[in-house]
């Protein structure tokens, strides 16, 4: 009655948007009454074709409705279940390039959530990881992992899970079919989506109309929060009308859904500039990426930001990430004449560059530069730290000195 031991979803918030975007994409070539039409391959299936392998390919063909040239090649000694893996995912491989008109060939996660929507999950997810292990006669226990596919068995899971509940699946004996790590997610995606139904997979056509966007913006829901903000990247036009509510959702308790607000805003800094409490309020964030994006955002709004100066320098002096040392160094860069003593710390963080002959030297330089610094300068300070000879030709052609004698 709290809302205590609500079903829950078994993947990441990315990782079920990814997926569900990715079905309703695929589902805008082929159609959704394919997809829902579609026939799941079981074991039993498989196995009547043991020691058959022309009759078990025309049963995949006639399963996916597929009967054009694939880039199937023949493999000695293989299970049934894993000749069907390899044909099927050849086949969706084919289809999707069909489709698209793409001569190139098309990315493996497209190919696997294809062969999810045709029915083809169980042997796909059976076959994703398989792990051999012998003895030789020195005695010697050996072992080897293979990968077959390109998504791991709890998407294959929660893939299923997607088709079946779209379908308004009922008979799900079948699970027991799929290996443990893609059975569990499933059964627990099944659980959530139906007491949820919070997924944005569907057959609809997508609408980026300002009033579409401030709908799926403001609705309760992380994954249409998720599904909305991917959908405006990738028009390349937000309205200022959406200003307010990008920054609400800066404040997410979603890290994900708070850094790809974070994405769209640093390709719309007019927009930005509204929010800059906001994204300095995310320097502080637990989150190491949203830290470090943050960082960058404020980089990119200078000179608006100089108020966040000290932030940058408390990023500098107590975070671990390299990757936020160099954000925080690039917003402190921005702000030569700032009130607080910019220099030491870059100078100090430098320093481990040049002890470490880190690759971060160079844009460490070039903030120093920008701070104010003269060449001359900057390479007496850092060359009285290391006299090694590989270091100082690092220095020198940070600097663009001439190094020839």
């Amino acid at each position: 009655m709290f809302g205590f031991f609500q079903p829950t979803c078994p993947v990441g918030l990315e990782e079920k948007v990814w997926i569900e975007r990715e079905m309703r994409w695929l589902a805008g070539l082929f159609g959704a009454r394919r997809f829902r039409e579609a026939k799941l391959i079981r074991l039993d299936d498989l196995e009547q074709f043991d020691g058959d392998e022309a009759g078990l390919i025309g049963f995949v063909r006639d399963s996916l409705q597929f009967h054009g040239e694939t880039d199937f090649y023949h493999v000695a000694g293989q299970s049934s279940e894993k000749i069907a893996a390899r044909f099927i995912r050849a086949c969706c491989k084919s289809l999707i390039k069909e489709v698209t008109s793409d001569t190139e060939s098309p990315l493996g996660f497209s190919v696997d959530v294809l062969a999810i929507a045709l029915g083809g999950t169980i042997p796909l997810a059976n076959t994703c990881l398989k792990e051999t292990q012998w003895a030789d006669g020195n005695n010697w226990f050996r072992w080897r992992f293979e990968r077959l596919g390109a998504l791991p068995a709890h998407l294959y899971g929660y893939g299923l899970a997607v088709w079946c509940w779209d379908r308004g699946e009922k008979d799900l004996r079948f699970r027991d079919e799929l290996r443990p790590d893609a059975r569990e997610p499933f059964a627990r995606a099944m659980t959530f989506l139906n007491a949820s139904a919070d997924c944005v997979y569907c057959d609809r056509p997508i609408s980026m109309s300002v009033t579409a966007a401030e709908e799926g913006l403001a609705d309760s829901s992380p994954s249409v929060q998720l599904d909305t903000l991917i959908d405006l990247s990738e028009a390349h036009t937000v309205h200022s009308s959406l200003s307010e509510q990008l920054g609400e959702l800066l404040r997410s308790d979603e890290n994900i859904v708070a850094l790809y607000t974070l994405f769209l805003l640093r390709n719309h800094l007019e927009i930005a500039r509204h929010q800059i409490e906001a994204i300095g309020d995310l320097t502080i964030s637990e989150s190491p990426n949203l830290r470090h994006e943050s960082l960058g955002l404020l980089a990119d709004l200078a000179p608006d930001t100089q108020h966040l100066v000290h932030a940058a320098l408390t990023r500098l002096q107590r975070d671990a990430e390299p990757d936020i040392h160099l954000a925080a160094i690039r917003l402190l860069s921005c702000y030569p004449n700032a009130e607080e003593d910019v220099i030491s710390p870059v100078l100090h963080y430098a320093y481990e560059a040049v002890r470490q002959a880190s690759e971060d030297l160079g844009v460490i330089i070039e903030a120093l530069l920008a701070l104010g610094l003269t060449p001359d300068e900057i390479r007496d300070e850092l060359s009285q730290y290391s006299s090694d000879r590989s270091t100082q030709l690092l220095i020198d052609q940070c600097l663009e000195i001439d190094v020839t004698e």
